[in-house]
Order: C-alpha cells, then sequence, then structure tokens
C-alpha cells in the first residue's frame, strides 16, 4: 500500500476527519440504542404522542431555560433516527444506487478516533 504524507492532508485527516467519523459512529449507535429501546413500547408511545402533538412533555425544561419540547418534537427525532437508521443499515450509494458500503458504521470505524 502506497502512503501519503503531505502536510495539509495529514493534518486535515486528523483535525477533521477522524473526529467526524468518531462522530458518525457515536450517532449510529446511540440511533441504534433509542430506536431499540422506543421498538418494544412504539405502538403504545406513538399513540401517547400522537393524541395531541402540540402537547408539551413535562420535562422540567420551563425551570432550566430550555425550549418546551412538544410529542409532534419528538415524533419528528425518532422518524429522523429511523430515516438516518435506514440510510447507514442500506449501503447503497444515493448517486449510483450501488451497494458500497460506505455509510456502514463499520466503515466508519475504521476511519474513527475510536472503533
Amino acid at each position: 500500500m502506497s502512503t501519503l504524507s503531505t502536510p495539509n492532508v495529514v493534518s486535515y485527516c486528523n483535525a477533521r476527519l477522524r473526529p467526524l467519523a468518531t462522530q458518525f459512529v457515536q450517532m449510529i449507535r446511540t440511533i441504534d440504542q433509542v430506536l431499540t429501546e422506543v421498538g418494544p413500547n412504539a405502538q403504545a408511545i406513538s399513540a401517547a404522542l400522537a393524541v395531541d402533538p402540540t402537547a408539551a412533555i413535562e420535562d422540567g425544561s420551563p425551570a432550566d431555560g430550555r425550549s418546551p419540547v412538544t410529542c409532534g418534537d419528538m415524533i419528528a427525532v425518532i422518524r429522523a433516527a429511523q430515516v438516518i437508521q435506514n440510510y447507514y443499515t442500506s449501503d447503497v450509494d444515493p448517486a449510483t444506487g450501488q451497494h458500497t458500503g460506505i455509510t456502514s458504521e463499520q466503515q466508519m470505524a475504521k476511519v474513527a478516533v475510536i472503533g
């Protein structure tokens, strides 16, 4: 295997791309965990959230200055997590439609600071 030691490439790899890959791995693992936790309770959670999507979740946010979260906000985050999970588990290049493995956790972990 040949090597590349161009200083700006090495610096960019270490300063930006490896940390980004680490964040991807962490996000993938977190999404998997959250959707696994929601899974068995998905119908109950969805039913409760769907009753009034504008209802605020009583999570103490007004007391500590955070924005209130509504049921609709929670539904949106869960749906976004499902879309992202579908993307990285499909391993299909969106430009070509070909299976590549470029979006997999394993590929990201290969580049990540942590594995």
